[in-house]
């Protein structure tokens, strides 16, 4: 028993404390450099691990309503000083990276503004009440935010940034992202409508919603397979479609239940599968080579 109760904590605080996430974050976003055959920069993903850490501690060291109490929210109300010391580091060392970073400072100036409108619902200070009337738009800022880290970034310091192929990455995660983040909005509906905040899922039918989520998938789709147009191999392509494939599989689970481990980790770890595919497909042919 004792040995679960150990199991347990160490998954808490990987996932529950936002390291899990920030992981997902820079797999993603090597994936992106790996799909396009350009070096990773190894300082720009350090800069997206402690940025994410930084970005989704405030989120959770923001004030919670008691009416919100589930898994995940009742281990953040226990643990504010932990997200502070991450907020603390990872706020320090991604503005020490930034120094040692060639980036576009607009690129990660919109960045910050998405990120604090999609926390302006969980800020209470008057200042930031200008902020608060964007939050009905959260699940697009949250989508905005992942792709540009995941895709934007990486292909900014590449020579696909402005390319056909650049983009159609970018749509093409975008449409697995917001797909993903549509099902977090269901699981949160009852809080939402009790917040009186408006998005996609309180505003549409559940049956619309689903409408939405399948139309999602088929252009995830139809953007996977348009690079073989570009005559990108077959073996690339399922690679990146397997998230889309792996999500039609537990659409329906992921409708019906309220489980903070099914979606911050079945979830959220759907997003950076193509990220451990094709990491697994380059050792293997490395060791068969």
């Amino acid at each position: 028993m004792q040995k679960k109760n150990n199991f347990t904590w160490i998954i808490d605080y990987l996932v529950f404390g936002n390291i899990y996430i920030a992981l997902c974050a820079v797999l993603m976003a090597h994936y992106t450099f790996s799909f396009f055959n350009s070096p990773a920069n190894y300082t720009l993903l350090f800069f997206i691990f402690f940025a994410s850490i930084s970005s989704y501690s405030f989120h959770s060291f923001l004030p919670s309503s008691a009416k919100d109490y589930s898994a995940k929210v009742t281990w953040s109300l226990q643990h504010k000083k932990y997200f502070f010391i991450l907020l603390l580091t990872g706020s320090i060392a991604s503005l020490t990276l930034l120094f040692y970073l060639e980036q576009d400072l607009k690129l990660l100036l919109v960045l910050a503004v998405f990120t604090v409108l999609y926390s302006s619902p969980k800020i209470k200070f008057d200042k930031f009440s200008f902020f608060k009337r964007f939050g009905t738009a959260k699940t697009l800022y949250l989508t905005i935010v992942w792709t540009l880290v995941t895709v934007s970034l990486p292909l900014s310091s590449s020579n696909h940034f402005n390319t056909n192929e650049g983009i159609i990455l970018f749509v093409n995660r975008f449409l697995l992202i917001y797909a993903v983040c549509i099902l977090f909005d269901l699981k949160d509906k009852e809080f939402d409508i009790q917040r009186g905040i408006k998005s996609i899922v309180t505003i549409l039918s559940d049956k619309a919603v689903h409408n939405v989520l399948i139309i999602c998938l088929i252009l995830f789709f139809i953007s996977s397979a348009a690079f073989y147009i570009f005559n990108y191999s077959l073996i690339s392509i399922a690679i990146l479609s397997a998230p889309g494939v792996v999500l039609l599989f537990i659409l329906e689970k992921s409708k019906n239940t309220k489980s903070d481990y099914w979606y911050s980790i079945l979830l959220d770890g759907i997003m950076m599968l193509s990220a451990i595919l094709n990491l697994l497909y380059i050792g293997l042919k490395k060791i068969f080579n």
